[in-house]
């Protein structure tokens, strides 16, 4: 017989079971070391995320109440003074989105953030949204200043609830297959917006 098999027979049911024991008390240590390190980064990760979004949702709450005063502006009768409330809301949600872009920025720089190019994208849907507001001044007209302020909101809204989504998914980080079919959705829209221009 060879070493390896005398060996081999000379373990005893006693010695296999301590080194069974022993084999599996190293897995389960090994196991609970990942689950608890996984612990604690989740945890970081969600306090980094309280103490970043609430300067996020303030800017957000001051760039709703703008939208409400330019919803107000659209009862408005003279074009002149729809125009300059405009110009006054205008520029308080340019303060706001200001300080949302510096609250992204932190976003941005996170290391436990798992979400890239907060501002950016934001910065896209906002030009977007001035865009459509810029009307207001190239209109000669009063219906076509409010019905431009009317269109705009789609942009601010399509603004704030991209936010809100991706601050939401940070707290639950979305799974491989949400992954697989927020990517389809994107592909799928892309495909139906060039079809449809």
């Amino acid at each position: 017989m060879s070493k390896l098999s005398v060996l081999i027979h000379s373990i005893t049911l006693k010695d296999a079971a301590t080194y069974g024991g022993v084999t599996l008390n190293l897995v389960w240590n090994a196991w609970n070391w990942y689950q608890t390190r996984e612990l604690r980064r989740d945890a970081i990760r969600v306090e980094e995320l309280k103490r970043i979004r609430a300067p996020v949702d303030a800017a957000l709450i001051k760039l709703k109440q703008s939208r409400m005063t330019l919803r107000s502006l659209d009862a408005s009768a003279n074009f002149a003074k729809l125009k300059e409330g405009v110009n006054g809301c205008n520029e308080a949600m340019a303060a706001a989105f200001a300080e949302l872009t510096d609250a992204l920025r932190d976003l941005d720089h996170s290391q436990y953030i798992s979400g890239e190019d907060w501002t950016g994208k934001a910065e896209a849907l906002w030009d977007d949204f001035l865009r459509q507001l810029d009307v207001v001044h190239a209109s000669g007209d009063l219906d076509g200043a409010k019905n431009a302020i009317r269109q705009s909101f789609t942009s601010f809204d399509s603004l704030v609830s991209e936010i809100n989504r991706k601050l939401t998914a940070e707290i639950a980080p979305p799974t491989l297959l949400d992954r697989v079919l927020s990517t389809l959705d994107r592909v799928l829209s892309t495909l139906t917006k060039r079809r449809a221009s």
